[in-house]
């Protein structure tokens, strides 16, 4: 299902996820990436878990509107923005940021 069709009232980024994103240096194009074609979706609580590659993206939907709430390293360890950022960059096949 296309996030068009999964979120006919489109899609919002939270606050949190923005900071969150910038922090981690994921894109809003690493969003759409992993949201238009998911490895997998798992529920979590009142909203799913999308995975592709290293990026988890949580998403919550509430009257045909989804919301990005956060973004996650795809990883069952402990990780820093630092882990996320190199996994990023990696995955992309460029440097990471400081």
């Amino acid at each position: 299902m296309s996030p068009e069709e999964r979120w006919p009232r489109g899609l919002k980024i939270t606050a949190h996820a923005r900071d969150t994103m910038s922090r981690r240096d994921v894109d809003p194009e690493d969003i759409g990436h992993v949201l238009r074609q998911p490895d997998s979706i798992s529920p979590d609580g009142d909203a799913e878990r999308f995975f592709r590659g290293p990026l988890c993206v949580v998403v919550r939907t509430e009257g045909g509107c989804g919301y990005v709430v956060t973004v996650l390293l795809r990883t069952g360890t402990r990780w820093s923005d630092e882990d996320m950022r190199k996994a990023m960059a990696s995955h992309r096949g460029i440097a990471a940021t400081p």
